[in-house]
């Protein structure tokens, strides 16, 4: 992978959020569903904030000085499983980032980010009608709630 590349949150066909450190990925294309923990949550994060692979590798490599080389070969690794899921897809120019921003934090042990996939309700996510909404798509964002005053 080209380590200048930025890469983008393959919106509107994907959707995520960030639950108690877990990134839940849902492709709806295909239905199928992932879940990213630890530093595959703060990669997805960094992605989702339009950072380029270089980037995201140096701050690991700071960060876990004594993994460097395990670093190396395992996030390319990870970041064409995004790929290859369509989760993520190349940023052209200033498209980098989209409107679900990620702030996963950096763990504090170096683990291998892992992309755990889910198909057993793919079925029910493509037979669902969420598909078809209004211009601004699903999932809408979260409306505040009104305070007391007004």
């Amino acid at each position: 992978m080209d380590a200048q590349a930025k890469y983008r949150i393959n919106e509107p066909n994907v959707s995520s959020e960030q639950i108690d450190g877990e990134v839940i990925i849902v492709n709806l294309l295909n239905g199928n569903y992932y879940s990213a923990q630890d530093l595959g949550a703060y990669v997805w994060g960094r992605i989702s904030h339009g950072e380029s692979l270089n980037n995201i590798l140096d701050s690991l490599c700071r960060r876990f000085a004594e993994h460097e080389t395990t670093i190396r070969d395992e996030l390319p690794v990870f970041l064409r499983k995004l790929t290859s899921e369509d989760l993520i897809v190349k940023a052209n120019g200033s498209d980098v980032t989209g409107s679900t921003l990620i702030d996963a934090p950096l763990p504090n042990k170096y683990a291998a980010p892992n992309l755990h996939c889910y198909s057993d309700m793919s079925d029910l996510l493509l037979l669902d009608p969420i598909h078809d909404v209004e211009d601004e798509g699903w999932p809408k964002k979260k409306q505040a709630w009104p305070t007391a005053n007004t």
